[in-house]
């Protein structure tokens, strides 16, 4: 039997066939291996989903909230622009107890003349035992008396106040005064309760 030339539309056919088993003809794929954020990997025909970027935090020199620590930064900055160093800390905290101090003079003065009445009120008085004391006795007595509770009184006032400023210039040092060694920023926040910048 004679086998025949294929006609113009089966050689058509083949054509189409053959096109489509050609290489140049099968469609170019690209994998990506990608990472997840839990770290495992997938093979896909996609392109990666780009992982979260996480925001990079400043390092802490304890355990500390952001709000914690730039309210740190800012007392550490407030400090250091008054106190460049531990000398000039020093002559502020000198500088601050001096009129206290200075203050103590008069009043010491005044007791010594309170007490030397007292003692000679005291010897009128041994004159009047189990008697009535005469009315300018006693009111040297009342008033000598009223003079020396308030002048204790202003002597404890002084004498907290010193105690508030040693208590503070103490505090400071403990609390900013790494900073002038180069201490990280933030580091007066280590302390419980920190000290507040002058």
């Amino acid at each position: 039997m004679r086998v025949g030339r294929p006609s113009a539309r089966a050689r058509f056919g083949i054509a189409l066939a053959w096109a489509a088993l050609s290489p140049l003809a099968i469609s170019k794929t690209t994998t990506y291996v990608c990472t997840g954020p839990d770290g495992s990997r997938t093979i896909q025909d996609v392109p990666c989903k780009p992982l979260p970027t996480v925001p990079v935090v400043a390092a802490r020199p304890c355990p500390m909230t952001d709000a914690e620590f730039e309210g740190a930064v800012r007392q550490e900055t407030a400090f250091l622009a008054r106190f460049g160093s531990a000398a000039s800390h020093r002559s502020a905290h000198r500088a601050e107890l001096a009129p206290v101090v200075a203050g103590l003079k008069p009043m010491l003065e005044r007791l010594g003349l309170l007490l030397r009445d007292r003692r000679a009120i005291a010897k009128e008085m041994e004159f009047f035992v189990g008697k009535p004391l005469p009315s300018e006795l006693a009111a040297r007595n009342d008033a000598n008396q009223a003079q020396l509770a308030g002048l204790t009184l202003a002597f404890q006032q002084r004498e907290e106040t010193i105690r508030q400023i040693e208590a503070r210039g103490r505090c400071q040092i403990e609390t900013f005064g790494p900073l002038w060694t180069g201490a990280d920023s933030g580091i007066s926040a280590c302390k419980r309760p920190p000290c507040t910048a002058p």
